[in-house]
């Protein structure tokens, strides 16, 4: 009876009834990985801006493809810190809603590899 109580006034949002794609984090194995994920895109962060600076004071052109990764290495801090906060509070229903940026921030880094693709193939 209790339980049917908690139900009735459960708000959203809810936990997955699923596990999602990457499974469900946790501490032992998702942390360490994803800590040094963390800093290996926040060094990629700060070089692509730093080449960009770059190459927008020697020319006039526009570096898109520099823009596109630097905001592509920022989804993944964000999905990297949200990974390892819901390995810590695997209960936390917000915290695996925000799975669903994890999987857009895939979708990023294929787009990127794309336009990188076809950067490379017109150089050559």
């Amino acid at each position: 009876m209790a339980s049917q109580q908690q139900q009735k006034h459960a708000r959203p949002p809810y936990l997955p009834p699923a596990a999602p794609l990457g499974g469900i984090p946790t501490i032992t194995v998702d942390t360490p990985v994803c800590a040094v994920l963390l800093v290996l895109y926040l060094l990629g962060t700060f070089t692509h801006a730093l080449i960009y600076r770059r190459n927008r004071t020697n020319h006039t052109t526009r570096f898109r493809l520099s823009i596109l990764i630097i905001y592509m290495c920022l989804l993944r801090l964000i999905t990297m810190s949200l990974r390892m906060a819901w390995a810590a509070h695997p209960s936390n229903a917000r915290l695996s809603s925000a799975n669903a940026l994890c999987e857009r921030g895939i979708l990023a880094l294929g787009g990127t590899l794309l336009c990188l693709g076809r950067f490379l193939c017109f150089m050559l």
